[in-house]
């Protein structure tokens, strides 16, 4: 084996011991009781990412729209 091959196999290792160590399990406990009142609201758990992109697109369509100068400047505040 050459040096390169060695470091690159140890470099592999050391990645796979890391991501193994960090990686988290996720699993289902079905005896825990939050988990089993979960199971009936799960469908309207909170989404992140699409909240945050309705919100890009919401913030774009009032920049197009110019909408500080529709709307009093009182009612802005």
């Amino acid at each position: 084996m050459t040096l390169a091959k060695i470091w690159r196999t140890l470099g592999n290792i050391i990645i796979l011991f890391v991501l193994l160590v960090t990686l988290q399990r996720s699993d289902y406990d079905s005896a825990n009781p939050v988990e089993q009142v979960r199971a009936y609201t799960r469908w309207q758990e909170f989404d992140y990412a699409s909240w945050i992109a309705d919100a890009l697109a919401l913030k774009f369509s009032f920049g197009t729209l110019n909408f500080p100068n529709y709307i009093e400047e009182e009612q802005q505040r």
